[in-house]
């Protein structure tokens, strides 16, 4: 009987763990103008930041409906395969900003599509035109949201604001105002899903991107358009020049082809916190920086901006410095957490500088880690599914160090309770080993 309590008793608080009911919302519910696809981006505020540890666990929980229809998530294998008429993916990570107390906001960024190898051919025009309206329903935990989406016309009309250069090593960040409203060239109010940096060295000029010319009807699903060439050049702060523009406007495409000469990168701007690193950069080089909201109608000034250089501790040390300019800091948690700020991060940082480098072995150990690290890290970095299983191996350790870390930063009773514990537990394994000797002989 008593057993059973127990199980029950742990049955309960595994359940009661998960289920929460917080503040949830759907801040962006839009279609495109064809009816094919419908970003969302959902925000949930006041989230225990351990709920989902590791954080991709939290596309497990989410269930989305469009208007009573049931979506299953792209790659997922439903109950019956084929049958659901629309799937889901997320477009960008999973992003939790702590706030305080280590709770913050859950940010999650999804786009619902037609299901192309759905055995009912119900499109989301098709619903639209049943229903006569299209209703996203949010499951999460105890938690819901809904949201009717609405098509957007026109363009984004406004450059991103906001946009900085920080200097990093062998790499320059950017950051820029995110997850804010703007306006679109019909006068209507949104915040664009996707945001475009592109970053050139100072020293090139008249290199070629690929743009397109609103010709005419730019606010409708069957607008004119036109393929042109726009050219950069450093010698102003407007470097990108669209000669062939004749007065229509104008956006830069997501895709360029000389990716030699420019570094394009398009990314989310409603499941981030609004910024971005370009790494492996020459510190000796000056870079320009420009952005433009996705098919965007006017860009930012150009930005001047250098990558910095710190002496990583092999090259304190004397060893070569780092050619291929990798960044030789950055450390396997940072790419399996997916930022520097982290909490388990700060912590591993805090007993590398307590402990590690305050005696040889240790920094030995630090070295040799800084020397081998960055590829390793690049590669996860660079994987969902291996961040996961990093972040599987580094829990048990980051566990110890934070236990460690709070101690070290608490009183000296946290020391003496760890050393009875220890002791204790070593007596009771002594008594226990000596028993069977004992009885042996």
């Amino acid at each position: 009987m008593r057993v059973r309590r127990l199980i029950m008793f742990f049955f309960f608080l595994s359940m009661s763990a998960r289920s929460w009911a917080l503040p949830m919302s759907l801040t962006t519910v839009k279609t495109n103008a064809g009816y094919t696809e419908i970003d969302v981006t959902i925000r949930v505020e006041d989230l225990e930041e351990s709920t989902y540890q590791p954080l991709e666990k939290v596309w497990d929980d989410l269930k989305i409906k469009l208007t009573g229809y049931d979506t299953n998530r792209e790659g997922a294998l439903p109950d019956a395969p084929g049958t659901n008429r629309f799937i889901w993916q997320n477009t960008a990570e999973a992003n939790f900003e702590r706030v305080q107390g280590g709770k913050g906001t859950l940010t999650l960024s999804i786009k619902l599509k037609n299901n192309p190898q759905s055995q009912d051919p119900k499109t989301i025009k098709n619903v639209l035109d049943e229903k006569g309206k299209l209703v996203v329903r949010v499951d999460l935990g105890s938690s819901y949201a809904e949201g009717e989406a609405k098509q957007v016309f026109g363009r984004p009309a406004v450059a991103p604001a906001g946009l900085s250069s920080n200097t990093q090593h062998y790499g320059l960040g950017a950051t820029w105002e995110s997850n804010k409203s703007v306006k679109y060239s019909k006068g209507i109010d949104q915040i664009p899903s996707s945001i475009l940096l592109m970053l050139f060295e100072a020293a090139d000029s008249n290199i070629e991107l690929k743009a397109t010319r609103i010709d005419a009807n730019q606010d409708s699903s069957a607008e004119a358009t036109s393929d042109i060439t726009c050219r950069f050049d450093s010698g102003s702060a407007q470097c990108i020049h669209c000669d062939e523009a004749n007065g229509r406007p104008v956006f830069l495409n997501s895709t360029q082809e000389n990716k030699e000469a420019v570094k394009a990168e398009l990314l989310s701007n409603t499941g981030s916190n609004g910024s971005y690193t370009f790494k492996s950069l020459d510190p000796e080089k000056e870079y320009i920086l420009v952005a433009q909201y996705e098919n965007g109608l006017q860009r930012s000034d150009c930005i001047s901006a250098r990558a910095g250089r710190t002496l990583s501790l092999t090259e304190a040390n004397g060893e070569d410095s780092q050619k291929d300019f990798k960044d030789v800091r950055c450390f396997i948690a940072t790419a399996a957490y997916g930022s520097p700020y982290h909490s388990y991060v700060e912590d591993f940082r805090w007993f590398r500088s307590t402990y590690l480098l305050k005696t040889s072995l240790g920094k030995r150990l630090v070295s040799f880690y800084y020397k081998n690290s960055p590829r390793f890290a690049d590669i996860i970095a660079d994987s969902p599914a291996l961040k996961s299983v990093a972040r599987g191996i580094l829990f048990l350790p980051a566990m110890g160090v934070a236990g460690l870390r709070y101690a070290h930063s608490h009183s000296q009773a946290a020391w003496l309770a760890m050393g009875l514990l220890l002791t204790g537990l070593c007596f009771m394994l002594r008594k226990k080993f000596a028993g069977k000797v004992g009885s042996g002989a």
